[in-house]
């Protein structure tokens, strides 16, 4: 089994070389693989790439799953140029609150500028939330932690489980069970399959529902219900500027409370 896995992550792997030529990304990735700096270089031609600006299956799941449960607030950490943000913003019969937050302050200038959405927004790091615990009723991620090395994708989970106050949905790509078993792999320079209900089950997290979508290297569709831990919102280091304004957030200081 794993050499089979093995096998077809080398051809998949060569697939999305190609593709990665095709798109651009080989010169960004010269110096090696920094997310922060990578997002930023390659947010323009990732902007207007057609599918990532259509709405996809995943994207009709998460809007279904959230008109079930009618949050008052939703984050998405990782809301890129903004596409989620604007399914959820025009969606009349899902009124709720919404915030942004993304590694890239590149991309985070799209919301504003291309979807002239009026949504708070944050340029912040998954693995290091400028936030305080259970500092949103709902949060969502859609292809953020596939984007983060296995050095640092548990630290992005924690981070994850600990600013959400009730509900967080994730949709990332993953290699079907039973073949990951745990572990991680590179796809591509940027792009990593994890075994997520594993990890989350790590930091004690209670997966609720899991959905697949597609064969072989797949998306996963997660609910993950948190315990109600305290209150709390973004912290004086990345607070959530007015209606309009995009943050600049740095990390924490060591010690403080929302590290």
């Amino acid at each position: 089994m794993i050499n089979r896995l093995k096998i077809f992550l080398t051809r998949y792997r060569l697939a999305r070389w190609l593709v990665n030529l095709k798109n651009g990304t080989l010169r960004f990735l010269r110096h090696g693989y920094d997310p922060k700096r990578f997002w930023n270089e390659w947010s323009d031609r990732f902007a207007r790439q057609p599918y990532q600006r259509e709405l996809h299956e995943s994207n009709r799941w998460l809007l279904e799953r959230l008109h079930e449960v009618h949050p008052t607030e939703v984050l998405e950490v990782g809301c890129g140029f903004g596409r989620n943000l604007k399914m959820l913003h025009d969606e009349s019969d899902l009124p709720c609150r919404l915030y942004g937050l993304d590694i890239s302050l590149e991309l985070l200038g799209k919301v504003h500028g291309e979807f002239a959405l009026d949504v708070p927004l944050v340029c912040g790091d998954v693995t290091r939330l400028p936030l305080a615990d259970a500092a949103f009723e709902t949060i969502v991620t859609h292809g953020v932690l596939m984007h983060v090395p296995p050095e640092d994708v548990r630290d992005g989970i924690r981070e994850l489980v600990r600013v959400t106050g009730r509900t967080l949905w994730c949709i990332e790509e993953q290699v079907r069970p039973p073949d990951l078993r745990g572990e991680s792999f590179s796809i591509n320079d940027y792009t990593f399959a994890h075994d997520y209900p594993v990890l989350f089950r790590e930091v004690g997290a209670t997966i609720t529902q899991a959905d697949y979508q597609g064969e072989s290297v797949a998306l996963i569709l997660l609910r993950i219900d948190i315990e109600p831990s305290g209150k709390g919102r973004l912290n004086t280091p990345g607070r959530a500027p007015k209606m309009g304004g995009t943050a600049r957030a740095e990390p924490p200081p060591a010690g403080d409370p929302g590290a």
